[in-house]
């Protein structure tokens, strides 16, 4: 049976009752209806609200509540407020959340509003706690049902702990006190018109059908060539199109769901199909596709299909219709392709999947400099989180990376330098700890000097930090790391500034960032004093960028270990004068950025409270990394020979640690902090999709260090290899090629180039293979 739906119009015309204070005043005052109810709380009571906030005893505070807000009863109108004295059920549910800390409250509100099952939400007024108005249908279900099902929806998204939740709430003339909060809102999808439902109640009211359904044929891409019709998109022809599209792109429709069908949406929006056309057309196909019904794992229609398209279109909404603008399907007429000397970008639906929190740091750029800033930011955070680890390859691996970001002269690298910002205060405050204790020893030894019979104060407390400066010696960064307890973060917009200050003791330094990578124990003799000192487990991050030439000055050559243990993005400036003037906050970077680090400094003590963590993948996420790398290793090794497969086997630890940091963030924002983090699968998705781009631009700089490559390939052709398959004919290597903008003659030229260059053999007229070798 479809459950009721909600919209703008819906609320208008849904009434629930409102009572005058005091409490213990059970006859109804009038009723309102819900829009009604939200223009009060956002608008009105405001001199009670902060009367109430004012008072400190929690039995005044009640005292004065009982007495002085207005109350109503969210699921219906009553004819005085008792369960068996109801008129008209509203079809709507609160739920209410006490005790929440500051940090709490406000990763719940985000936490609520990205959750598209919700028509409302406020804060309580007390200020410590949330109101959650939920849409229901007592048609199917009872209201009492319905309340255990929400319970459990929050409790899964929000990973709230059951003491948060009142219990009484489950009874349908459960009074909820009214106060002000101009911040409440609605959800986004009412306030643009859209229809929300409730949750499904159970997983088994979803169809049942088996995987030889005909109704679902889904075309294969080696006969399939690829095209829309942008002036007619509301049609069933480019909805399919799309979806071989982003079955090229992301493989076939499977898990993690979410992010594969929020691309497809994507691409809809952008060709500028409508979004109730798109919802209908995904609806019609995917709802009873083999992997949404599976038995054993049956899917909730509403949170992977529904949401992501709304999400998609609200998101996306400046770039509807702009199809020539964003898929770039144009080669030009001339003999240079420029696309084939651009590296790839991350796409924007690595921005999309990111937390709040990440989402919000990247705000201010766009293009290439969000890129280079994100990529900033995961080096500096990696040296922030080191109680959290996993086990990858049977050793307990940290979130560390080391990055490099080369381009040539003035392109924008050095936008990276606000990821070094954030994490500025985490930096001064270990310095102000450690200087403070430094003060107090000082205080005891001369007291103890003074007095002998005082007991000695031990020794010197050494001083520690977060940032290390790259301009002092190899010797120097050991010994500060050691004092650090093997923590640290070398952050240098000049790699020049480290390669140039480490140039006299070279080979002692790349053998410490060599087994830093892998946690080992570092070991080295300092010069005064004659003494021997051991750092183990190091847990330290590298984060460098540079010109191409500072990359040779560091890492000469591909057959350098340090080579492999870099995750590099390299790009090229843009030919045109970038405006100066835009702005994408209010105020100066240096201010948004101070306002953040505050946020991630709050983070990060919260961390620091926390004993070891453990990360782990999932099954299913493990399967998916194989394949994905196995792919990676036999292309790879196949195009550029066996020298880049160590490159490939740690872009397999790079991922798991990027994971692992985005899954932080994930947890923090929950607010809920355990002793184990499982990574969803949007965050895994997110981290593979993000080493995708990283993979071709580690290809990029070995072939620039390493002149006997079997094969040079510029972004554009290495890119197009990648999304070949391991056998196909030629109409289908052309439907590939159409779906990222290549043109037919110039997809020709690459094929015959991957078979002169012994990547590709030619099976029979038309069809080909690629050489394993």
């Amino acid at each position: 049976m479809q459950q009721i739906y909600f919209n703008k119009q819906k609320l208008r015309d849904t009434v629930i009752s409102v009572f005058d204070p005091p409490i213990s005043n059970t006859t109804t005052k009038e009723d309102f209806d819900l829009l009604s109810i939200y223009e009060l709380i956002t608008d009105g009571l405001k001199r009670q609200t902060n009367e109430l906030r004012s008072l400190s005893d929690l039995k005044e505070l009640n005292d004065y509540k009982k007495s002085n807000l207005p109350y109503c009863t969210f699921s219906g109108s009553f004819f005085s407020r008792k369960d068996g004295e109801l008129k008209n059920h509203s079809n709507l549910i609160c739920i209410d959340l006490d005790n929440l800390s500051p940090v709490k409250l406000r990763v719940i509100k985000k936490r609520i509003r990205a959750d598209l099952n919700f028509i409302m939400c406020f804060v309580s007024p007390s200020g410590n706690g949330l109101k959650i108005i939920y849409p229901i249908d007592v048609s199917i279900a009872t209201h009492d049902q319905w309340y255990q099902a929400y319970i459990t929806h929050l409790q899964q998204t929000c990973s709230l702990a059951s003491s948060h939740i009142d219990p009484s709430c489950k009874n349908i003339s459960r009074a909820c006190f009214l106060a002000n909060d101009p911040n409440a809102f609605l959800n986004c999808i009412i306030e643009d018109g859209g229809d929300v439902y409730p949750i499904e109640l159970t997983a088994t009211e979803n169809l049942q059908i088996s995987d030889e359904s005909e109704n679902l044929e889904f075309t294969g891409i080696s006969n399939f060539f690829i095209n829309v019709d942008t002036a007619n998109p509301n049609t069933l022809e480019n909805f399919n199109a799309l979806c071989t599209r982003t079955e090229l792109k992301l493989g076939a429709y499977r898990s993690p769901r979410e992010p594969w069908i929020y691309n497809l949406a994507c691409s809809c929006n952008y060709l500028g199909m409508s979004k109730e056309m798109c919802l209908e057309f995904i609806y019609n196909k995917f709802s009873s596709h083999p992997e949404s019904v599976r038995v054993n794992k049956p899917i909730d229609v509403n949170t992977y299909l529904i949401k992501p398209i709304h999400s998609s279109y609200k998101q996306n909404k400046h770039l509807f219709g702009k199809w020539q603008e964003v898929n770039v399907n144009k080669d030009a007429d001339s003999k240079i392709d420029k696309d084939d000397l651009t590296t790839k970008s991350f796409p924007n639906t690595v921005y999309h999947s990111l937390t709040v929190f990440l989402q919000n740091l990247c705000i201010p750029f766009e293009k290439r400099e969000i890129d280079v800033f994100f990529m900033g930011l995961l080096g500096a955070l990696s040296a922030c989180f080191t109680n959290v680890s996993g086990i990858y390859d049977g050793s307990t691996v940290n979130p560390n990376l080391f990055v490099f970001i080369t381009a040539p002269a003035s392109a924008g690298k050095g936008n990276m330098k606000w990821a070094r910002n954030l994490v500025k205060p985490i930096h001064d405050e270990l310095r102000k700890e450690s200087e403070a204790e430094i003060k107090f020893f000082n205080k005891r030894l001369a007291e103890w000097k003074d007095d002998k019979s005082l007991p000695h104060p031990g020794d010197k407390p050494i001083p520690k930090c977060l940032l290390i400066p790259g301009n002092i010696s190899g010797t120097g960064v050991l010994q500060t790391v050691a004092d650090n307890e093997g923590k640290g973060l070398i952050f240098e917009t000049e790699a020049d500034t480290l390669s140039g200050a480490l140039a006299q003791d070279w080979g002692n330094f790349s053998d410490f960032l060599r087994k830093a990578f892998h946690h080992e124990t570092i070991s080295y003799k300092r010069r005064a004093g004659d003494e021997f000192v051991e750092v183990d487990n190091p847990t330290f991050s590298v984060v460098l960028s540079g010109t191409p030439l500072q990359v040779n000055n560091l890492i000469p050559n591909t057959e350098n270990g340090l080579f492999s243990r870099f995750c590099f993005y390299s790009f090229n400036s843009e030919s045109k004068f970038k405006n100066v003037w835009e702005k994408k906050v209010i105020g100066s970077l240096e201010d948004f950025f101070n306002g953040q680090a505050k946020i991630l400094f709050e983070y990060y003590n919260s961390m620091k409270e926390e004993a070891n963590i453990t990360f782990t993948l999932t099954e299913e996420q493990q399967k998916l990394f194989l394949d994905s790398f196995t792919k990676y290793h036999d292309d790879f090794s196949l195009l550029f020979g066996k020298d880049i497969e160590a490159s490939v086997r740690r872009l397999g630890i790079i991922t798991f640690r990027i994971a692992m940091i985005i899954s932080i963030f994930r947890r923090l924002e929950e607010g809920n902090l355990m002793d184990f983090i499982i990574c969803n699968d949007i965050d895994y998705s997110t981290a593979l999709t993000i080493v995708d781009v990283l993979i071709d631009h580690t290809a990029n700089i070995y072939q620039k260090l390493n002149k006997n490559g079997q094969v040079d390939l510029k972004p554009k052709p290495l890119n197009y290899f990648k999304l070949l398959p391991s056998n196909f004919d030629k109409q289908g290597a052309l439907a590939i090629a159409n779906s990222i903008g290549i043109l037919p003659k110039t997809a020709e030229s690459y094929l015959t180039n991957f078979i002169n260059k012994n990547a590709l053999t030619r099976l029979a007229h038309n069809q080909y293979a690629k050489i394993i070798s």
